[in-house]
């Protein structure tokens, strides 16, 4: 490990380990992926997706000067054709019972635009403590 490069701090908990990222955020994974992990310094990166959401994922460079890598397909070792599917929607929990490698067509399906729009709906219920929430044109 680069000596320069400070190391993430991580924490048992009963789920799995609690990884220290940057921005104040952790992600968690399970304890047999510790060591795997233990070797790179995670940092928490944002996306924006279609200008709605702000997704966020632990990453790191597993070669000095080579692309980013996102955890969840380290940990995978996904193939680059593939995509890596966060089952409860949270992008740090990294646990594989939390992931699954499947097909772009696939993972859209879980995440079309119906989806999407009940998942925005759902987070707007839940931002505002209101609870059945109903989307625009629906009874």
């Amino acid at each position: 490990m680069n000596p320069r490069r400070k190391e993430n701090r991580y924490e048992f908990t009963p789920e799995g380990v609690l990884i220290e990222l940057t921005q104040g955020r952790s992600c968690l994974i399970d304890r047999e992926d510790l060591a795997k992990v233990l070797n790179f310094k995670w940092l928490a990166c944002r996306f924006v997706s279609r200008g709605e959401y702000t997704f966020i994922y632990a990453m790191t460079r597993v070669r000095k000067n080579g692309p980013m890598t996102l955890m969840h397909r380290f940990l995978l070792n996904a193939p680059k054709d593939m995509v890596v599917h966060h089952r409860n929607g949270n992008t740090l929990d990294n646990r594989r019972c939390n992931l699954e490698v499947i097909t772009r067509a696939a993972h859209m399906s879980h995440h079309g635009e119906n989806q999407a729009r009940k998942e925005r709906v759902a987070a707007k219920a839940e931002l505002f403590g209101l609870q059945n929430m109903k989307p625009e044109g629906e009874a």
